[in-house]
């Protein structure tokens, strides 16, 4: 048996280093230092880098797959009614994820989190408004383009710029039009890019004006007309007229008509109209669209997503006009705020997702289920629910047409970004990663049930009981795999719209795993003009289904029995339908259509002046490899060479330490990677070197690997975060202080009471251990190299009547608390534990779980200009989703975006880098002088903090204090009137007026930051300013009741609202406080919410408070994999059940006993299970494995010769790797094991099968 204590109280492991580490923005160069577009293009000539100084990082901005054209097939439309003359364009003109950290767009990095946009059928143009002249991610265009949706990059003109041509946006220009179309299609060939979009809201000259319309014309004729570059497009935005000055249209006017048609030859393919379009402009479009022989369709209504403008959709149903989408400047809003429903990095992933196939689907998430048009346009999870969706104007759009002897079809369904990297269902890189070139072919309609093939009537999508979406749980390959759930009797999911011309021999290859339930599964298929007709192959049957095993089914086309009856025909759709599905989850992780052998790509050749290893830490280290393939022969000179054209779908990525072994690291389609913390021991060789491989057209043929030289390392970055093992203990226990980085210098240490004496010392070292005789929070000192640093209440002992983290004393099987254990299928196993006594009472408080603790300004007569107020409360934070909202006065549901999301006070705490920024707003309008002032504050993970906030009205202007703990905080700097000082603001800042609708929050979710994640207890608000005394002595009890307008220690009941009344107050009525949730403005306008209380969820509160109605009370968790656990019952002292297993093999169990301060657990390492009907002995022969705990390979040393087969499980049962062999007497056979970290049973049998010994190990 093994004991493992956890606590929710321990502390998490930060890093040293900011989000910026895991991004490219410090490796990859947009452009050299000082270099403009408008000085290096007329510099430029084709095959040359445009950018001298950024040369090194081209390939980062090289599109590798080409652009598909996409077709459409009414017989496999959604909406049959949406003719070609009625299917609208749709142009995305937004950018992709935000530029808050320096413009990484799409460069690949280590966050997971990151904008992985999927919706593309639905689009015919993404514009990233972000990517400027002429520069564009590869990553982002290789996404696009093999969905057949063009790209763009933009001149981004500020408003009322009056442009001159030889300097600024006017030079950019300028230059454009006087190096001439050829020159600047040959600029958009050498890097993939489709066209260009220009932010025309400018003033200029009529010759200027003249000069550039004359340029597009000729660009057009070339790229369009002539077809040199098909993609091509050109974003003309409606607010400059045909002589160069700035003047307001929302469409085409006979001003404007030249930025579209001139002289009868077409200027620009995409015009993209201001928000206030009605009718007449509509109309407009049509009747200048068609005097000059031009598709309506090339022209835009304007819709703004940050302001809910243009949403006009019932006008738009009748007219020809596209749907142009913008929003915003420097952020993708559907993925800025996509925090609403929480601030972990995959519920903002599925959040972001659920947004993107609402707003392009519609909110039902099956666009064959119709909903009203209503003219509402918004972006939140809740307004959408009943959104019409894009789908309601444009149908589903494929490019899954070619031929198959070039190219197979495959897609593993990665969205393009992962918190793991699995092969072949195994994980080989334990880490985040983010490529959006990676993203595979997703399903065409998001998506697509019915009880009928093909069916799109209401009595084919009523009463649906199956739902599909994507997982991060689990991947065949990548990091995402497609998850279909649910009951249904008989149900379609269509998954792809194709034309695909197929042979007899083809191979339709389905990997999946059920991971609950079952249900009969077929592939069901049609062809083109025959669409209507069911063709379909059986995958597995109900009966068969094996579950969390991934599985792969290969269905021959042809006329056989078993295969798929489609030989010589054009797949036109393909689906799965689903019969007798109960409680079902399927994972889909392959979808394939394969013909005849792949052969091994060609191997990369390595630029090493370019290959680069940076600084490394003890987590790892970073960096870059440039590349190229062997050029085809007769390619067109200086235009891009695609992989295709190179026989290779994309590129593996390697790494190895000098005498060390190989790691994966990850994939891209471009001609350059990035490496984050790939694996790098400090203590061994400071060198390291790349590796790359490419991998053919089906996705799996791998080439051979090419390596860089050995580059030498960096620097060491040491991390100085410090980390306690129990952030709240109990007298007498023992805890452990310790550097997070082991290769820390070490320290000396001092252990302070709350009146700062010490009361134990440490030698230098880099972690100590010690127990505490008494409750109460103390601080930590520590000196290093001279200097010396404190932390106040780091470490914090509460009363034992609180209660206690639990502990396991004992866990037996059957009786036995040995480690391995034997029963029999279908064997009542009688289970049991003791433990010691943790449950107790504790003060009462409220979890916020991201959600606002709210104050109504009113209710506490905060509604005066600079008015002196403090705010005290207790709080514990659980977690940390990066950068995070505390403090905050608003009014969410009357203001405009943005003072909606910032309000008179906001405050966001970067945990990584622990500093806490409180900044407040002079005055609301035009984004008014802001006042920052920046603290550094250590908030531990599960610990109590006292946090106080004053407010000081000195004269004029109010001035801030923070105090942590009964301490000031540190102040770092602040920013005032443009100017940044170090240390704090005494003198104050001009507040504005709270208002009377504003509210005192502290948590809740906001653009670009997280909610608390946590609980706080015993909230008080005074008129007055505490003053450093009074802060002290009110961190546990109430005295200033002369000052306090509310308190509320959450130990009385809700009222029918759901709010707390305060327990004292000055005022006559006392105000109420309650935990809010936003929901959607019904308008859509961007940022508006309307608050509403609902009912707060208890916890336990500080223990550091006399209350006691929270009952600290112990729960217990069986967890035996492929186990039935039944009669569970237990406390914290004894608890008991029963567990059943129906198949024989080889598993663990654990138990978990937990409460609110903790938890405890203990496992049964081996648990083996062998059929009642025989006999299955256990025949010792000595084994040892050696080194255990290990890295990469453990040794096994057997002591009798003979033939063996060893296998290895993980402890959930699952096989992870076999191997049969033959051994000498006294042999060592290294066993490696390509897996992540974790623990992991070897089982070693005879080559008979006689299971001879079990043996656990531990990877590192």
């Amino acid at each position: 048996m093994k004991t493992k204590t956890s606590l929710c109280l321990a502390a998490v492991l930060l890093s040293s280093t900011s989000l910026l580490a895991q991004l490219p923005t410090k490796y990859v160069k947009w452009t050299g230092e000082g270099e403009r577009f408008g000085n290096v293009y007329r510099d430029w000539s084709p095959g040359k880098p445009l950018y001298p100084g950024a040369a090194e990082d081209e390939n980062f901005f090289i599109s590798r797959i080409k652009f598909r054209p996409r077709f459409t097939n009414q017989a496999t439309q959604v909406d049959k009614s949406l003719t070609q003359d009625k299917d609208k364009n749709v142009l995305n003109w937004v950018p992709i994820g935000t530029s808050n950290d320096g413009n990484t767009n799409a460069l690949p990095s280590a966050v997971f989190d990151s904008d992985v946009f999927s919706t593309w059928s639905y689009l015919t143009h993404y514009g990233n408004w972000t990517a400027p002249l002429v520069r564009m991610p590869g990553a982002f265009m290789d996404a696009a383009h093999k969905n057949g949706v063009g790209t763009s990059v933009l001149s981004s003109i500020p408003f009322g710029d009056n442009i001159n041509p030889g300097s600024g946006h006017g030079l950019d220009l300028s230059g454009m039009y006087e190096g001439g179309a050829d020159k600047f299609l040959a600029l958009l060939k050498q890097y993939g890019i489709g066209g260009w979009g220009m932010n025309s809201e400018f003033n200029g000259t009529p010759a200027f004006a003249n000069s550039l319309q004359d340029f597009m014309a000729d660009v057009y004729d070339r790229a369009i007309t002539k077809q040199q570059w098909p993609q091509y497009a050109a974003i003309w935005y409606t607010l400059v007229n045909n002589n160069g000055r700035l003047q307001f249209a929302d469409g085409l006017r006979d001003y404007n008509l030249h930025w579209f048609q001139k002289n009868n030859r077409p200027v620009s393919n995409y015009v993209f109209g201001n928000y206030n379009w009605d009718a007449g402009q509509l109309s407009a479009n049509e009747t200048l669209a068609k005097n000059n022989g031009r598709d309506v369709r090339d022209v835009y209504a304007g819709m703004n997503l940050q302001g809910a403008e243009g949403r006009r959709w019932n006008l738009l149903k009748t007219s020809g006009t596209s749907i142009g989408l913008w929003g915003a400047h420097n952020r993708n809003m559907f993925f800025e705020s996509r925090n609403e429903m929480g601030s972990a990095p995959e519920i903002m992933q599925r959040t972001y997702l659920g947004r993107t196939e609402s707003f392009f689907g519609n909110g039902s998430r099956n666009p064959a289920i119709k909903l009203r048009v209503q003219d509402k346009l918004g972006i939140s999870l809740g307004f959408l629910k009943d959104f019409h969706g894009i789908s309601a104007f444009a149908t589903a759009k494929s490019a899954l047409k070619w031929d198959l002897d070039q190219m197979p079809f495959f897609t593993f369904f990665n969205l393009g970004n992962g918190r793991f990297y699995n092969i072949e269902g195994k994980t080989v890189r334990n880490a985040e990663w983010y490529n959006l070139g990676m993203q595979d072919y997703l399903p065409t309609w998001r998506y697509w049930f019915s009880k009928k093939y093909l069916g799109s009537a209401d009595t084919d999508v009523q009463g649906l009981g199956l739902s599909a979406t994507f997982t991060w749980d689990d991947a065949w390959f990548g990091g995402s795999s497609f998850q279909i759930k649910g009951t249904a009797a008989s149900e379609y999911l269509h998954l792809f719209k194709t034309e695909f011309a197929l042979k007899s021999g083809d191979k339709i290859r389905l990997r999946y795993k059920f991971r609950s339930g079952s249900a009969d599964l077929t592939l069901v298929a049609s062809a083109k003009d025959k669409e209507q007709t069911e063709v379909s192959a059986g995958v597995v049957t109900a009966s068969d289904v094996d579950l969390d095993e991934w599985v792969t089914t290969e269905i021959e086309v042809g006329t056989g029995f078993s295969d798929l009856d489609l030989v010589d025909q054009t797949m036109a759709a393909v689906a799965l339908k689903f019969e007798n599905a109960k409680d079902m989850e399927l994972l889909i992780g392959e979808f394939s259509i394969l013909r005849g052998e792949v052969k091994k790509p060609a191997t990369p050749i390595i630029t090493e002046k370019y290959t680069k290893a940076y600084n490394y830490s003890y987590k790892g280290i970073d960096g870059k490899i440039i590349f190229n393939m062997p050029e085809p022969a007769n390619h067109k000179k200086n235009e891009v060479v695609y992989n295709e054209d190179v026989k290779t779908a994309f590129f593996k990525l390697y790494s190895q330490q000098e005498g060390e072994k190989e790691h994966f690291i990850g994939t891209t389609t471009s001609w350059a990677g990035l490496y984050f913390s790939a694996p790098f021991d400090v203590a061994k060789t400071k060198k390291i070197r790349f590796g790359v491989s490419a991998v053919g057209l089906d996705g799996v043929t791998e080439g051979e690997i090419a390596w860089s030289e050995y580059k030498a390392v960096g620097t060491q970055e040491i991390s100085e975060t410090i980390v306690i093992d129990k952030p709240v203990i109990k007298p007498e226990q023992d805890f452990t202080v310790q550097f997070e980085d082991p290769t820390h210098a070490d320290a000396t240490w001092e252990i302070l009471d709350d009146k700062k004496q010490v009361i134990q010392s440490f030698p230098a070292s880099k972690k100590f251990t010690h127990k505490l005789p008494k409750a109460g929070i103390y601080s930590l000192k520590y000196t290093v190299g001279g200097e010396t640093k404190e932390l106040f209440g780091f470490i914090q002992v509460s009363d034992l009547s609180k209660g206690a983290v639990p502990s396991i004393k004992t866990l037996t099987f059957n009786g036995s608390d040995a480690k391995n254990v034997k029963s029999e299928q279908a064997k009542v196993n009688e289970l049991a534990y003791t433990g010691n006594s943790a449950n107790g009472a504790v003060s009462r408080g409220i979890s916020l779980s991201e959600k606002p603790y709210s104050i109504p300004s009113k209710e506490v007569g905060l509604t005066q200009p600079g008015q002196t107020w403090s705010l005290a409360m207790w709080v514990k934070f659980n977690s940390f989703s990066g950068y995070t909202q505390l403090l905050n006065v608003r009014d969410v549901q009357y203001h405009q975006w943005p003072q909606n999301n910032w309000g008179a006070v906001w405050s966001g705490y970067q945990p990584k880098q622990k500093i806490y920024e409180i900044s407040r707003r002079k005055h609301y309008p035009n984004g008014s002088p802001e006042h920052k002032q920046r603290f550094r504050v250590d908030f531990p993970i599960g610990a109590w903090t006292h946090l106080v906030y004053v407010f000081e009205k000195k004269g004029d202007l109010t001035a801030l204090r923070l105090y942590v703990n009964g301490k000031r905080a540190e102040a770092i700097d602040y920013t005032k009137n443009g100017v940044t000082k170090t240390g704090l603001d005494e003198e104050g800042f001009n507040v504005t007026d709270y208002s009377d609708k504003s509210f005192v929050y502290f948590g809740g979710t906001a653009a670009g930051r997280a909610g608390v994640d946590g609980v706080i207890d015993d909230v008080k608000l005074y008129d007055s300013a505490l003053t450093d005394e009074q802060v002290a002595q009110e961190m546990y009890e109430a005295k200033l009741t002369g000052n306090i307008v509310g308190y509320w220690d959450f130990e009385s009941e809700m009222d029918s609202d759901h709010k707390f009344t305060s327990k004292i107050s000055k005022l006559t009525d006392k105000p109420h406080s309650w935990t809010a949730i936003f929901t959607a403005d019904p308008n859509g306008a961007e940022g508006r919410s309307i608050p509403s209380s609902i009912p707060s969820s208890f916890e336990a509160g500080s223990p550091y408070l006399p209350g006691e109605l929270f009952k600290v009370e112990t729960t217990a968790k069986w967890t035996f994999p492929r186990g039935a656990v039944t009669e569970a019952t237990g406390n914290d002292v004894a608890g008991s059940a029963k567990v059943t297993y129906a198949k024989k093999g080889v598993f663990s169990g654990k138990l978990t006993l937990t409460n609110s301060w903790g938890s405890d657990s203990r496992e049964i390492d081996v648990i083996t299970i062998t059929d009642p009907g025989s006999i299955e002995t256990t025949d010792e022969v000595s084994l040892a494995a050696f080194p255990n705990p290990f890295v990469e390979t453990v040794n096994v040393r057997f002591a009798t010769a003979g033939q063996y087969q060893i296998a290895i499980y993980d402890l959930s049962g699952n096989l992870v790797s076999r191997k049969a062999m033959y051994a000498e007497a006294g042999s060592i056979v290294a066993v490696n094991l390509d897996a992540p970290a974790g623990i992991y049973l070897l089982r070693v049998q005879t080559a008979e099968g006689k299971l001879l010994q079990t043996l656990k190990l531990q990877k590192k």
